[in-house]
């Protein structure tokens, strides 16, 4: 691949959890990067971006969204701009990402973090909540309870098969099991032009819990109490595909007291200038 692609491809990285590596003050210790990490950096060139961006470069070939949490106007309206002018995105959102564990009272136990793009979402007529995180019978897997204690299926943590999987497409058509952790789903918004075209589904034994009841699960078995399975399949991960228009249909945020500095003043013209407000094709996947 590399001598096929001496020019490797930009991705603009914007990651709201430590895919890097780096120092973990909880633990005064230095963290590895994620393996997805290390192995991409062999085939791509991967530029971390960091909150607050005002635009995304234009040799950026794929913007990776990882966990976004807490983003202002201004990065959400670079990424958003980045859209519409026919930048390809890959995003991640999660209800319950345990490996960001954080908590505010060492009293309590730690407790995962919610991500979501809701304005650009919401834009782009995609229905997508923290509230709710999808519990799958079918594709429950089996966990340890403890010495002495036979394993339990988890409802929230899946592992699915090739029938939950879309065989036409590309990312998808070679793989023959994925194991998801408090996954959410996706489904467009009524009146919505958008399409999401299906690559991760869950089973029709599935439905949805709300995701504080995984917080502090200490028994998974207490899932199933009262669990009624819906009779729907949910979407897990999906192109997004159709015409998208633009978050800010006033232009641009207002951003801090204008600078001095001539360079920032023009660059903050040429992006007023430029503000695009829809695209007829989007290129995007959602997971």
């Amino acid at each position: 691949y590399n001598l096929a692609n001496p020019d490797k491809t930009v991705v603009g990285l914007l990651a709201g959890v430590a895919m890097t590596g780096g120092f973990d003050p909880q633990t005064q210790q230095i963290t590895q990067p994620w393996v997805i990490m290390t192995q991409g950096r062999q085939l791509f060139e991967i530029r971390e971006l960091t909150p607050g961006m005002a635009q995304i470069d234009a040799d950026i070939g794929v913007l990776w969204i990882v966990h976004p949490r807490g983003l202002d106007e201004t990065t959400l309206y670079a990424i958003d701009q980045f859209v519409l002018r026919g930048g390809r995105a890959l995003i991640f959102v999660d209800p319950f990402a345990e490996i960001d564990m954080s908590t505010t009272d060492p009293a309590t136990m730690a407790a995962g973090s919610p991500s979501d793009l809701g304005p650009l979402f919401a834009a782009w007529g995609i229905e997508y909540s923290t509230e709710n995180t999808v519990a799958d019978a079918r594709y429950a897997l089996s966990v340890n309870a403890g010495p002495g204690s036979r394993p339990i299926r988890h409802i929230g943590l899946l592992g699915l098969d090739g029938l939950a999987m879309n065989t036409d497409d590309i990312v998808t058509s070679g793989l023959a099991s994925i194991n998801l952790g408090t996954a959410g789903s996706f489904s467009v918004a009524d009146g919505s032009d958008t399409t999401l075209v299906p690559l991760l589904t869950s089973s029709t034994s599935a439905g949805t819990l709300p995701t504080i009841q995984f917080q502090f699960l200490s028994d998974p078995a207490a899932l199933l109490d009262g669990f009624i399975p819906s009779g729907e399949t949910y979407v897990l991960a999906a192109r997004l595909e159709g015409p998208l228009t633009t978050a800010f249909p006033d232009g641009p945020p207002a951003t801090a007291e204008p600078s001095e500095d001539e360079t920032a003043d023009t660059q903050d013209d040429s992006v007023t200038t430029n503000h695009l407000t829809s695209t007829d094709s989007a290129n995007i996947i959602l997971v």
